[in-house]
């Protein structure tokens, strides 16, 4: 067991969790949609590479997708809503590619939180958004323990209390004011 871990394969995706949660951290700084995605991009760089080097390919190819939906989402402006052929498309094609790298029951965490996630981000309503993200936080930990993504594990259970606060902050204590 010790000799996986100090498998430089192995070493090299955890640093790239590490990498995630700076990113993932940053994305939190500000309450603005198009900062919010843009520094979740460089951290979905980050987890794809980390997968990769795990051999967690429907997390690779999920994450490698989510930079496109970044991409593309970010193409809007803020007051603009995504069209919704733009959010078909790109579920479309994380279900086609999940489909293609399937590795059992686990496998369908990422693909179903990243999914939950894609759907919140399409919505103009943040409070949607944030939701969304800590339904795909709590999947994705979940697979994570499955393929051995232990730092991205750290970084995605920071990013759970971040979006928690932020629902506190954004959500709960600013209604309740």
């Amino acid at each position: 067991i010790i000799g996986d871990y100090m498998n430089i394969k192995f070493i090299t995706a955890q640093a790239f969790g590490v990498v995630a949660l700076i990113f993932l951290f940053l994305s939190f700084k500000k309450n603005e949609k198009k900062y919010l995605i843009k520094m979740q991009a460089f951290s979905s760089i980050s987890y794809a590479l980390q997968y990769l080097f795990l051999g967690a390919y429907t997390g690779f190819i999920m994450h490698l997708l989510c930079i496109l939906r970044n991409y593309f989402y970010n193409s809007y402006s803020y007051k603009d809503k995504i069209p919704f052929l733009v959010f078909i498309q790109i579920a479309t094609l994380m279900i086609l590619f999940s489909t293609l790298t399937y590795s059992g029951l686990y496998s369908l965490l990422t693909t179903v939180g990243i999914l939950i996630y894609t759907y919140g981000l399409w919505q103009k309503n943040m409070k949607v958004t944030r939701l969304s993200e800590a339904i795909a936080t709590i999947l994705c930990i979940i697979y994570n323990f499955f393929v051995k993504a232990y730092t991205g594990n750290i970084a995605m259970g920071l990013e759970l209390l971040f979006v928690i606060a932020a629902i506190y902050k954004y959500d709960i204590k600013k209604t309740n004011n």
